[in-house]
């Protein structure tokens, strides 16, 4: 990874509509929300027979776009309810005992 040498495809954001070669658009969007939800500056990504290898060079914030707000706003509110979700059912275990009856 220290020497990494790749083509530069300039800055996305979540929402890109980018033609990267050699990957379809399915594996496209998949790299994007892997590039997004990862903490690495450098990472890789399996898809399927192919494996990219990617590394950020630079980020910025974007400038406000008020189109924008309801993702926004849809985005925490779907934080606050996973996570509210999560904390009540970690609540429960600590609480009652908890038995799985599902058979694999």
């Amino acid at each position: 990874m220290k020497n990494f040498s790749g083509e530069d495809i300039g800055y996305i954001n979540r929402n890109s509509d980018i033609q990267i070669k050699n990957l379809t658009k399915d594996e496209t969007s998949k790299l994007i929300q892997n590039i997004f939800s990862s903490v690495s500056k450098t990472n890789y990504i399996n898809l399927n027979n192919k494996i990219v290898v990617y590394k950020i060079t630079d980020s910025r914030i974007s400038t406000y776009d008020k189109n924008n707000d309801q993702f926004v706003k849809s985005s925490i509110q779907g934080a606050k309810t996973n996570l509210i979700s999560t904390n009540l059912l970690d609540k429960l275990k600590n609480k009652y005992d908890v038995k799985s009856y599902l058979t694999e």
